[in-house]
């Protein structure tokens, strides 16, 4: 029987894409500069086209004031302060506050909002409070605003809302930075708080040529003396640290050198 043939590799090979010649990879030739996008699709807009002049933006005040919106706040106000000297360093803050805000101290004849800054230590003090509430009411009569703020309005805060209601505004010792929205819209905000301190802001002195000033170390009490009301009407004890303090001392000190010197 005869021997098979061994398969020609040679034509294997030849038809084998390895023994193809090899291709070279040439780059491209260079391309022609590219032309203006106009000259090859002139229905193409241009960027410019989508881009509005600041003429054509229309401006974003509204002429007439939106109906839902509250009425503007009062702008004119007038501070009295009554009880101990941490009531006067917190007529101080509230003066701040309310000019940051673009509030404006006045007299009392003409202001539009007159706050009460109140002391709640004795039965005399808010006797005369309630006294000058009454006094106040054809300020409300004429479309301004009362605002009863401090120890008060922590303590009476219920018989001051469904009593006879001679405020529109109640606010409490940690609720100062609260004033100017309270007072645009009226309201209630006697939350006490464990950390406020009002270490940011500079108080603003009432009396410009007032030659000393309060500056408050501490807030509230933690003692509960059985003859004390602070620990309810101030909240919890919050101290402010001593480079603060000092920080603060000489601050008013040169605002006070200022104002003498003018």
């Amino acid at each position: 029987m005869p021997r098979p043939r061994p398969p020609n590799l040679s034509s294997f090979f030849a038809s084998s894409p390895l023994s193809s010649p090899r291709r070279i990879c040439r780059p491209p030739s260079r391309l022609p500069p590219r032309r203006n996008q106009s000259t090859l699709r002139p229905d193409i807009l241009p960027l410019s086209h989508f881009i509005a002049s600041p003429s054509a933006i229309p401006s974003s005040t509204p002429h007439d004031p939106a109906p839902y919106l509250p009425a503007p706040t009062p702008q004119t106000y007038h501070l009295e302060r009554y009880g101990c000297q941490m009531n006067f360093a917190d007529a101080d803050l509230i003066n701040s506050i309310l000019q940051s805000s673009h509030f404006h101290p006045t007299s009392p004849t003409s202001a539009d909002v007159i706050l009460l800054v109140t002391c709640a230590i004795r039965d005399d003090a808010e006797q005369r409070i309630w006294r000058r509430l009454r006094d106040l009411q054809p300020l409300r009569a004429r479309g301004g605003k009362i605002a009863l703020l401090g120890c008060m309005a922590e303590r009476l805060k219920h018989r001051l809302l469904e009593g006879e209601r001679l405020v529109d505004v109640v606010c409490g010792p940690d609720a100062y930075r609260d004033l100017p929205s309270l007072l645009g819209e009226g309201g209630v905000n006697v939350m006490l708080s464990v950390d406020e301190t009002y270490a940011d802001i500079m108080p603003v002195q009432i009396d410009q040529g007032r030659k000393s000033a309060f500056v408050s170390i501490m807030r509230g009490c933690n003692n509960m003396c059985t003859y004390c009301i602070v620990p309810f009407t101030r909240g919890t004890h919050t101290r402010n640290n001593y480079p603060f303090s000092t920080s603060m001392s000489n601050s008013i000190c040169l605002r006070m050198m200022a104002n003498l010197r003018s």
